[in-house]
């Protein structure tokens, strides 16, 4: 599968190379329908497995930016939120506390994010905190109402 564009013209994901069936949403100027896009694909349990670190940090830095639109929030937020609850010990079939180490995954399973790691990047990104609590406080409290 080559590139899919929106009705103006601009790509909003490659396919993935060889053997990944992830997309990989090209997020770089904060598009609302990339953002929304990847949302999308998140709510399947497959597709979105290689997902790595300068990714996550780029929606932190999104959602960071007080520029950022909140039609631009909404669905970089509820990619962290998907992130955080891809956690390993949440896959299918793990049960919590039937064995010592992390779960053993297949190949390309969602479940390899959890809190820790978009922990880890939100830290990197100074001022994070401050804006989200300034959004939420602000009269636009759509925000607020996004599950």
């Amino acid at each position: 599968m080559g590139n899919v564009y929106s009705a103006t013209g601009n790509v909003l994901a490659v396919s993935g190379s060889g053997d990944k069936a992830a997309f990989h949403v090209l997020i770089v100027c904060g598009s609302q329908y990339a953002l929304t896009a990847m949302q999308n694909l998140m709510d399947f349990d497959y597709g979105w497995g290689s997902l790595n670190e300068d990714f996550i940090f780029r929606v932190v830095q999104i959602l960071a930016s007080p520029h950022s639109p909140i039609n631009v929030c909404r669905p970089a937020t509820a990619i962290l939120k998907k992130l955080v609850e891809a956690d390993p010990l949440s896959a299918p079939g793990v049960v919590a506390g039937t064995s010592k180490g992390s779960p053993i995954l297949p190949f390309g399973s969602v479940y390899r994010y959890g809190f820790q790691i978009v922990f880890d990047q939100m830290k990197k990104e100074k001022g994070l905190l401050e804006t989200v609590v300034n959004r939420l406080g602000s009269a636009d409290t759509a925000m607020a109402q996004y599950r």
